[in-house]
């Protein structure tokens, strides 16, 4: 299996997958939570379930593992390891927990949440802002 890995396509993937996670997130606002919280209203579901990409490179680098395509096994890991990174160090740091849900159920849990999210996020840009 480590034949299959390259390290330099995991990480340049898991790079630039979260630098656009960043950017969508923090910079043009958007968010799957809101997406799929509006989804939940406007359809009336009791539930609703996130397929965070981390599942999609699992599947990818399963498959690819099968198909022993380096490039593409790699490709998965990179995606895999992106999600991961965005959690449980990049949302844990500045919103103080790692938002990984898998399934959202109570609307109104979630739009609290999400002040408590904001005013987490604008304390912790003051203090980068600050200390800079």
């Amino acid at each position: 299996m480590l034949e299959l890995i390259n390290l330099w396509i995991v990480v340049g993937t898991a790079i630039l997958f979260e630098l656009i996670t960043i950017f969508g997130r923090f910079y043009l606002k958007i968010s799957s939570k809101k997406i799929y919280l509006r989804l939940m209203k406007k359809f009336k579901l009791k539930r609703f379930y996130h397929f965070h990409h981390l599942f999609t490179g699992i599947i990818l680098a399963i498959i690819f593992y099968y198909l022993k395509s380096s490039m593409l096994f790699s490709l998965g890991l990179g995606i895999m390891f992106s999600d991961v990174i965005h959690h449980f160090v990049v949302l844990w740091s500045v919103l103080g927990h790692p938002e990984f849900h898998i399934v959202y159920k109570n609307i109104k849990a979630f739009n609290k949440e999400e002040k408590i999210e904001k005013k987490q996020f604008k304390k912790f840009f003051r203090h980068i802002v600050h200390e800079a």
